[in-house]
């Protein structure tokens, strides 16, 4: 049972969070869309609510949250590395670099905390900070798999036949549903232009098998016609992205070439 939740978790908790890792690294966040992320807040917000109002699995359910965190990080990295920093470096040093003397103004320094931070990362070496990053994405899914066993545990399978249909938690669920597939869009013309570059392919890797295994767990628990037709928003939803997704796969591969010159000017 366990190695069930653990299969869920590897692929459910780690799309952003693959992400977050990626924005960090470069210290930049121009290969995202900040309209991807906005809207894709929206769904997921969406999807929390309308997953509570409907009495779907707890799982379900944290991870709507999670996301949401997720989103939030995001949000806060696109903010923090597009106001610090500019191609990867902070823009006190670029300016200090670029700037004659006399018109230097007070530069714009990141904060304290992420100095200290990057500080700290800095004593480690290459190898010590890859494998420093494997353990950290181990403990995390093992820890995200024992929370949603427990969560599952507590919450044993019931004969309750639970709230039925609602209305308000199907219109919320198909809201998310749409919001899910719009926010693909933006981030598929932004890598016309970046050619996939600061995009984390992990990330797509990890939501394509995280919708297979979301659509995995309702047909699992049912497969009774009223429930299909209860769960469709959320069914709908992932398949959809599964689809976008894959366009997604081919930009990074049509793109490689593009995508390893860009990246090899800027290092």
């Amino acid at each position: 049972m366990l190695a069930e939740y653990l299969h869920c978790a590897c692929f459910q908790a780690l799309p952003l969070f693959s992400q977050m890792q990626e924005n960090y690294v470069l210290k930049s966040t121009e290969g995202i869309s900040i309209w991807f992320i906005l809207i894709w807040l929206g769904g997921d917000a969406f999807n929390l609510v309308g997953g509570l109002r409907q009495e779907v699995l707890p799982t379900m359910i944290g991870l709507a949250a999670y996301y949401c965190f997720c989103d939030l990080v995001l949000i806060w990295q696109w903010w923090y590395y597009g106001t610090y920093y500019r191609h990867g470096q902070p823009i006190a040093t670029r300016d200090t670099e670029q700037t004659p003397l006399l018109q230097r103004e007070s530069p714009v320094t990141p904060g304290r905390w992420m100095q200290k931070w990057d500080a700290f990362m800095a004593v480690f070496s290459s190898h010590h900070l890859k494998l420093l990053k494997y353990l950290l994405t181990l403990a995390f899914v093992l820890v995200t798999a024992i929370a949603a066993y427990v969560a599952a545990d507590s919450h044993p399978p019931s004969s309750d036949p639970g709230p039925g249909m609602r209305w308000d938690a199907q219109l919320l669920g198909w809201l998310s549903a749409v919001l899910y597939l719009s926010s693909r869009i933006p981030q598929i013309f932004k890598n016309r232009h970046t050619k996939c570059a600061g995009l984390s392919l992990a990330l797509f890797i990890f939501a394509v098998g995280g919708n297979v295994t979301y659509v995995l767990s309702i047909l699992l628990k049912d497969t009774s016609m009223p429930y299909l037709v209860e769960n469709m928003s959320w069914i709908v939803g992932s398949v959809g992205t599964i689809f976008l997704d894959g366009i997604v796969f081919y930009q990074f591969i049509l793109y490689a070439p593009e995508r390893a010159a860009l990246e090899a000017d800027r290092s």
